[in-house]
């Protein structure tokens, strides 16, 4: 999975990048979004190579809205090219499960037991 993101080139944006565990949000509709609030301005990248069933699987959909997924995130990142990187980790946040791993070492993590069979 790979997110296209054209950062800004300053210091502080670049420096940004490279961290492990950036504070974003994931965004999903018929588009996969990371929104990067800080450093302020806001910058916006779209996932590629993404699956709705296999997120999914990984990440409970929200009822109602634009989005099936409006979650705080963390993500880090890999680039392979000027305005390409490669997703090497990224976690949604929920009230009830905690963290959920989504990517890890670059690939969809197993699920975990976010599904109540009872339910």
């Amino acid at each position: 999975m790979n997110i296209i993101l054209s950062p800004r080139k300053d210091l502080t944006a670049q420096a940004m990048l490279k961290q492990q565990d950036i504070p974003c949000i994931s965004r999903v509709s018929r588009d996969f979004e990371i929104v990067f609030e800080s450093p302020s301005p806001t910058m916006v990248g779209v996932v590629t190579e993404w699956e709705s069933k296999l997120l999914s699987a990984r990440a409970p959909a929200g009822a109602g809205g634009r989005y099936t997924h409006y979650r705080p995130s963390l993500i880090c990142l890999h680039e392979l090219e000027d305005g390409l990187f490669k997703i090497v980790s990224l976690k949604m946040f929920y009230e009830s499960f905690g963290w959920l791993q989504i990517i890890h070492n670059g690939e969809y993590s197993t699920p975990g037991p976010i599904w109540d069979e009872d339910v």
